[in-house]
């Protein structure tokens, strides 16, 4: 029998496993990452990289619109699993959200980080101040999406700056980027 069964190879975690625990985590749960024995780092603040998470223009409104393509998760579930992530693998993560092209790339600017993940949203095509700044950085930079943009048409300007994509998993596009940057990537 074919250990791949829908897509799913078996006793693999999926999206929603992550997702769940994660929410799990940052709601004070606890316990092993299912089907694995991991748990989460016990590192100190000191010990941790610094990540630097930017959310893009419209990302408030995720929960509320687009549902058939974003799905249900509201912000705050968003960065609640990220930040929980984050516990998991031991980094440390500053989660900023603006709408305003200008105060991204003045956070940017400003940050002390030792990587960048941002899920650009409504800047995914800009052609204002925002590649130029990440073009600046000297830091790993990941671009996430919980969708894959490229899918609806949507080229973006960022992703020629960055290091990687993660594109099409979901909200656990989060996960899979901050466990390469635990890595070394």
């Amino acid at each position: 029998m074919s250990p791949v069964a829908g897509n799913k190879v078996e006793g693999a975690l999926g999206p929603d496993d992550l997702f769940a625990f994660a929410l799990a985590l940052a709601l004070g749960g606890g316990g092993d990452l299912p089907h694995t024995g991991l748990k989460p780092q016990g590192e100190t603040m000191a010990d941790k990289k610094k990540i630097l998470v930017v959310q893009g223009q419209g990302m408030e409104m995720r929960g509320r619109v687009q549902v058939e393509i974003f799905g249900p998760e509201t912000l705050d579930d968003i960065n609640a699993m990220i930040q929980a992530s984050a516990q998991l693998h031991g980094l440390e993560v500053d989660i900023y959200h603006s709408n305003d092209e200008a105060e991204v790339v003045a956070y940017i600017n400003a940050a002390q980080m030792d990587a960048l993940i941002i899920n650009p949203s409504g800047f995914t095509a800009t052609t204002g101040p925002l590649p130029t700044a990440l073009s600046e950085l000297t830091c790993p930079i990941y671009e996430v999406h919980a969708s894959n943009p490229t899918a609806r048409g949507v080229r973006s300007t960022l992703l020629p700056h960055c290091a990687g994509a993660v594109c099409g998993f979901g909200y656990a596009g989060y996960s899979m980027a901050l466990g390469a940057l635990a890595a070394g990537g």
